[in-house]
């Protein structure tokens, strides 16, 4: 992680749509989320454990990959996960 930047979910999700040329809509439509639940990720709100891993899914079955691999991937920045485990 680089220093000074904050782990922000809502903009990891943003960028991982861009990737898989998908926008808002078709993530709240697949994850069943709200509009307002993307807003307050992107303005660094965490989401609850739930929507995390809908949200998690929708991508990885989009991409093709085991669920595991977009969990590590969204949790990436996150030094509080990793701590001890690297």
């Amino acid at each position: 992680m680089k220093r000074g930047k904050k782990y922000n979910f809502g903009k990891w999700c943003f960028s991982k749509l861009h990737e898989m040329d998908r926008n808002q809509k078709w993530l709240i439509n697949r994850a069943n989320l709200s509009a307002g639940s993307i807003h307050r990720w992107y303005h660094g709100s965490q989401p609850r454990l739930d929507k995390f891993l809908d949200t998690c899914k929708a991508i990885a079955k989009v991409e093709k990959v085991p669920l595991e691999k977009i969990v590590l991937e969204a949790l990436e920045d996150l030094p509080e996960f990793w701590e001890g485990r690297k």
